[in-house]
């Protein structure tokens, strides 16, 4: 039934680009068992208009006693059909509401980061201490420099409320999948502790700097440390929920690059500062293979997708039943993504190291299907 609406909304230029509530309603995974209600509600409707023909041409017929079709009156056509309205209302509603949850969490969460990004936060945090553990001895280190940058975070006011959508609304959480409510939660968790952590950083009195500089048992030291290890792990979380909640894949691309351009130096520095034999960082290091899968492959995908918009004939693409203005302002979107890859770039070799190649992640793609091929192969041998 849906695949129906689909095609036919898309010949007016309203597929899955489409921002219109009825569009997102038939396409959107956030309302996916809302979707099986209305298919089911659908199904036993049929079936009870069916029954209802039968027995009504049956007793016409004098098949069947008439009292038995007069049992049927209160379920008639129409109060099936009046049932049916009631509950694609139902669905109707509780599904924009969802959808209108699901949106003010995404920008909440996304305008977080975007002004961390744009503050270059991380950056000024992973600065300070690259020129602290940098400095091998105080002819090398820039005193001055090191206390002036060190009281930038001597005092942490923070009394404005910055999450008041999940202040608010967090009961509302329940309604969305287990996955997508534990990155929002967990994001607004660690934003709380980063929070902590530079208050804790502000009481916190620096080590003089007197012959070598810091060293990791200075406790401002830990400290700072322990504020760029928030922001990480605030900003991982934002980036997963980032994944599950925005479905419009200009946003997505856009909003997933904000973040990692603050998430790719953090993880930098920290896989450099702990040590092997911390638990930290081995939990680092299992994040490694991840970043060279999803960075390559969403700078690729983007390119693609900027290509697509851009230098095809829009005619002989799926895009063509798109109108000019909405082709237009998808271009723009993917216009906007398509210039933040040259930073990326730059993020991810910093990070990881050499970036690899379109055809590299093919060919990785290529081998990992035919190594779950034989493995499937192989169970059912030994089956």
């Amino acid at each position: 039934m849906f695949s129906i609406i689909r095609k036919i909304r898309a010949r007016f230029g309203r597929d899955k680009f489409s921002a219109e509530t009825f569009d997102r309603l038939i396409q959107s995974m956030h309302v996916e068992d809302l979707r099986w209600v209305a298919r089911v509600t659908m199904v036993f409707a049929l079936i009870a208009i069916c029954v209802i023909a039968i027995i009504a041409y049956a007793c016409d017929k004098n098949v069947l006693d008439s009292k038995l079709y007069a049992a049927l009156v209160p379920f008639q056509i129409s109060a099936v059909l009046a049932a049916v309205g009631g509950i694609f209302s139902w669905c109707y509603q509780t599904g924009s509401g969802r959808l209108g949850i699901v949106d003010i969490f995404a920008c909440e969460m996304t305008t977080l980061c975007r002004i961390c990004t744009i503050s270059g936060l991380s950056d000024t945090c992973i600065e300070i201490e690259a020129l602290v553990l940098d400095a091998d001895d105080a002819a090398m280190a820039d005193h001055d420099m090191i206390i002036k940058r060190r009281e930038q975070f001597s005092h942490f006011d923070s009394a404005e409320t910055y999450t008041p959508v999940f202040d608010a609304n967090a009961k509302e959480l329940q309604s969305l999948s287990v996955k997508v409510v534990i990155n929002i939660t967990a994001f607004y968790a660690y934003w709380k502790a980063t929070r902590d952590a530079f208050r804790k950083l502000a009481n916190t009195r620096a080590a003089p700097l007197v012959g070598p500089v810091g060293g990791t048992g200075d406790s401002w030291h830990q400290a700072m440390c322990n504020v760029i290890y928030m922001q990480f792990l605030a900003l991982e979380s934002a980036r997963k929920a980032v994944r599950d909640l925005i479905e419009f894949e200009p946003n997505n691309a856009e909003n997933t690059i904000l973040i990692l351009l603050s998430e790719l130096p953090a993880y930098r520095f920290l896989s450099k500062h702990f040590s092997e034999d911390d638990v930290r960082h081995a939990r680092l290091e299992k994040r490694r293979s991840r970043y060279q899968r999803i960075v390559p492959q969403l700078y690729y995908y983007i390119e693609a997708e900027h290509a697509k918009c851009n230098n095809l004939d829009p005619l002989g693409s799926q895009l063509r039943y798109l109108a000019r203005g909405d082709l237009e302002e998808l271009s723009r979107d993917w216009d906007k993504v398509y210039c933040m890859l040259k930073d990326l770039k730059i993020r991810y070799e910093a990070a990881i190291g050499e970036f690899p190649r379109k055809e590299a992640i093919v060919l990785l793609g290529e081998k990992q299907e035919s190594e779950l091929g034989c493995r499937a192969n192989l169970s059912a041998a030994v089956s």
